[in-house]
């Protein structure tokens, strides 16, 4: 569309006055009607003919920012990563006077490694020094055996979750299943695993705190080894119990009752997932349901289909591995011990 001289000049004017902003832009294209991009470009256009200040910046042919614009630019996104290429664009004008297009900077910015990617969230109350402190005692000299660890979290299924998501039609159409729509069937797991695979499942409706210290007490702990024993010589195999912070697993109970037990207890430092080998075997649990969909059908109650799921989807060398991702330092002697457990083919 073509706009009036009025109104071009009216909107260089205003762009003059108050400035390259995105509330300016919007505020004016609302006012006027032009779009946003088209004042860009006319501001860029009064730029070109020196009304305000330094031209556009012409890069040669390959097309390198100057040195103080690339390292401007990299703090902008090491300070913030979500900005838009036309915002550090944007930045780098405001500080410095000069313009480039977003792919001279984005082109600039990929020849000193950095690259555009999905955004990983992290919590602001995750503690870098208590990971350290972990990864220290799990791989440092002093540390006690992988094969004593055991870990315990609770997870949750629902019937959409456990159905395969994507299917064959023809080019164009949709992939069509039936379905009862609002299938609202669910179920939850107290699962514990040590290096060999999983130890135990426990299934509910949903998990509360005495539901968990039941499954603790009835199908863990009987699971697991004294730490105290007086007399090994040698690292006992299941004796430490593994938790994160979750309410459920921080009441005085839960700790007294693994004491009770002869069980030692830590607890991982606040969201620290990638510490918890076992949330990577609710995913693929997940996943074995809908990839043996004819085995596991969903004719069976979903608490079955979990629970076997569970049991079946880690073998002891996808344990071992899981382990040795979550910070581990496998011995020859973990790995002797977990070879006891594997079904020969």
């Amino acid at each position: 569309m073509t706009w009036g001289k009025e109104i071009r000049e009216r909107a260089i004017q205003l762009l003059i006055e108050r400035g390259l902003t995105e509330s300016n832009l919007r505020l004016i294209s609302e006012t006027l009607g032009p779009s946003v991009n088209s004042l860009r470009n006319w501001w860029f256009l009064i730029r070109e003919h020196g009304l305000l200040g330094p031209k556009r910046v012409r890069t040669t042919l390959n097309r390198k920012m100057r040195d103080e614009d690339l390292i401007f630019a990299r703090i902008c996104i090491e300070t913030e990563p979500t900005l838009f290429m036309r915002e550090v664009a944007e930045l780098i004008y405001m500080e410095n006077g000069y313009i480039y297009e977003t792919w001279e900077v984005r082109d600039s910015l990929a020849r000193i490694g950095y690259s555009s990617k999905a955004i990983s969230v992290m919590a602001r109350e995750r503690n870098e020094g208590l990971r350290d402190l972990w990864r220290e005692h799990v791989t440092g000299e002093l540390t006690v055996s992988a094969r004593e660890y055991v870990f315990v979290d609770e997870s949750h299924i629902s019937a959409q979750e456990a159905k395969r998501r994507r299917g064959w039609s023809q080019a164009g159409e949709r992939a069509w299943v039936r379905s009862t729509l609002g299938d609202r069937v669910s179920c939850s797991a107290v699962t514990s695993m040590a290096m060999y695979g999983v130890l135990s499942v426990s299934t509910f409706d949903i998990v509360d705190g005495d539901l968990f210290l039941f499954a603790l007490e009835t199908d863990i702990l009987p699971l697991m080894n004294r730490a105290d024993d007086p007399y090994s010589t040698e690292p006992v195999p299941m004796s430490i119990l593994v938790m994160d912070n979750a309410a459920t697993h921080l009441k005085a109970a839960v700790v007294a009752l693994c004491l009770a037990r002869g069980v030692r207890v830590l607890f991982l430092p606040p969201y620290s997932f990638d510490l918890n080998p076992i949330e990577r075997v609710f995913h693929l649990a997940k996943h074995y349901i809908r990839n043996h969909w004819g085995e596991v059908s969903m004719d069976h109650p979903l608490k079955e289909q979990f629970e076997e799921a569970l049991f079946n989807c880690v073998t002891p060398s996808i344990g071992c591995r899981l382990y040795q991702d979550a910070g581990f330092t496998i011995s020859n002697a973990d790995i002797a011990w977990v070879k006891e457990y594997e079904i020969p083919e």
